[in-house]
């Protein structure tokens, strides 16, 4: 399921970024799509050790660059990259037995997705949809194991 949902997410990453830079003749979108979808690869490329590396820069930088964002198209862009890199990180996290991590990451998976629900007729919605669907499981589990409630995250990476 992991393999076919980063697969997903690099066709419509792809699919996205081509449509939309060619629509889109303004340097400024143009640099902040190339942008978006160099650091989404980055991360959905990164193997063993270099994931945690690879997704907190994608996620940093992704962040950073949204409150500057003012097309739909690239917002939901940008939450389809940091759906991905928090997935990852989540990931990673549990198999590092980190789990205080990895649960507030899941949490935070399901936020951007929750975020990203307001454009659900959006093109890119079901890739952001189906990649917080999967830690469903993880937060509910996290919230009966270690006590986490809800509301208690914090949104910061």
């Amino acid at each position: 399921m992991k393999n076919l949902v980063g697969v997903s997410v690099a066709i419509a990453l792809n699919l996205s970024c081509a449509t939309l830079a060619s629509a889109n003749e303004d340097p400024v979108l143009k640099s902040q799509m190339d942008s978006l979808q160099k650091w989404g690869a980055s991360c959905m490329q990164a193997k063993g050790l270099n994931v945690e590396a690879a997704c907190k820069s994608s996620l940093d930088n992704t962040l950073v660059l949204q409150p500057n964002i003012n097309s739909l198209d690239h917002l939901m862009m940008s939450f389809m990259v940091e759906a991905h890199a928090r997935s990852n990180l989540a990931n990673a996290y549990i198999k590092e037995e980190r789990v205080g991590e990895h649960c507030d990451m899941s949490e935070k998976v399901l936020l951007t997705g929750l975020y990203a629900s307001k454009n659900s007729d959006h093109q890119f919605f079901p890739p952001i949809k189906q990649i917080a669907d999967q830690h469903v499981s993880d937060v509910k589990n996290c919230r009966k194991l270690f006590g986490t409630q809800p509301g208690t995250v914090k949104l910061e990476p």
